[in-house]
């Protein structure tokens, strides 16, 4: 729930903000950036907290199921 709360959060209120501030005062200025930039972050956030929950589900309820993360060779 939280992760949908997050990507939501970044991806429809902070969007509606920053499309809000282009409209009035254009994308060529930082506080515009800043809005785009937090917006991603949230969105990225929320990506990651469902992975989590997704992970954490596996470990907990599914029997079985081994994840084995091997670096480059």
């Amino acid at each position: 729930m939280a992760a949908a709360a997050t990507y939501l959060g970044g991806a429809l209120g902070v969007e509606m903000l920053g499309g809000r501030y282009a409209s009035l005062y254009g994308t060529k200025t930082l506080a515009y950036s800043l809005l785009v930039a937090v917006e991603e972050g949230l969105e990225m956030a929320g990506s990651v907290l469902f992975i989590d929950a997704l992970l954490d589900y596996l470990r907990r309820d599914v029997a079985g199921v081994a994840l084995r993360v091997r670096g480059p060779r």
